[in-house]
């Protein structure tokens, strides 16, 4: 399975990994596009991978501010985890569960916690 609540209003997007497999594959926003975001973990914890290689674990109530530019990927540490996206502009309201499959490589799922910024 890869259900991932997604609820946008304004700019902010939530997201709910109702499983482990669940999160947002690597992905970028074009500068200037008004899609570049910040993240924040609302419960849980995840993991938030910048690439080509700087690795984020977030706690609930952790907010991380990084270059949205860049390739990056977010995917959950515990089921369940929520966060949500801020982005520069309004988003048109949207509200579903997708199957949105994190994606991580072998090397991104067995990440060395020393390895972590938090």
């Amino acid at each position: 399975m890869s259900r991932l609540k997604a609820d946008t209003v304004g700019r902010s997007t939530t997201y709910v990994c109702e499983d482990m497999d669940a999160g947002l594959p690597l992905h970028a926003h074009p500068p200037g596009s008004g899609l570049e975001h910040d993240v924040t973990c609302l419960t849980g914890e995840l993991l938030v991978f910048v690439h080509p290689h700087t690795m984020y674990r977030l706690r609930a109530g952790d907010r991380l501010e990084f270059d949205a530019t860049l390739w990056h990927s977010v995917r959950p540490l515990i089921e369940g985890t929520s966060f949500v996206n801020t982005a520069m502009q309004e988003q048109e309201e949207f509200h579903s569960v997708l199957n949105s499959p994190h994606n991580s490589q072998d090397w991104a799922r067995k990440f060395d916690t020393q390895m972590l910024e938090t």
